[in-house]
């Protein structure tokens, strides 16, 4: 059930592998079965700007800017959000209100799951 509405699938091992999940890492499989989940129904995992400004009680809100990717600051490696670029460039941005101000390069994003070591714990 998503949002409501039913669905019904049984995945193959095609299903994972065409969404580039491998069954054979130590993954647990419930992270397999929500990003196979999110590979197959990308828009039904997050809300749209209407629900989210309804949510927040904030209908009038204008959005300044979409991200889908970023680069996340490395906190296992110490580095602070402050000193982040991408993260610095959207502080500017929301501070003056100007989308244009916000950039990080393509090479910095980091936030694809399937790009993160595979930790055994």
């Amino acid at each position: 059930m998503i949002d409501g509405q039913s669905y019904h699938f049984s995945p193959t091992e095609e299903d994972y592998a065409q969404a580039g999940i491998s069954l054979s890492d130590s993954v647990e499989v419930e992270a397999k079965l929500l990003r196979l989940l999110c590979h197959l129904y990308p828009f039904r995992f997050f809300q749209d700007n209407t629900q989210i400004l309804k949510i927040l009680n904030r209908p009038l809100f204008k959005q300044l800017l979409k991200l889908d990717e970023w680069s996340h600051p490395d906190i296992s490696n110490n580095e602070l959000p402050s000193e982040n670029l991408c993260f610095q460039k959207l502080a500017e941005a929301i501070a003056t209100i100007d989308a244009r101000i916000y950039s990080c390069p393509r090479n910095r994003f980091n936030t694809d799951w399937s790009l993160w070591p595979i930790s055994n714990h």
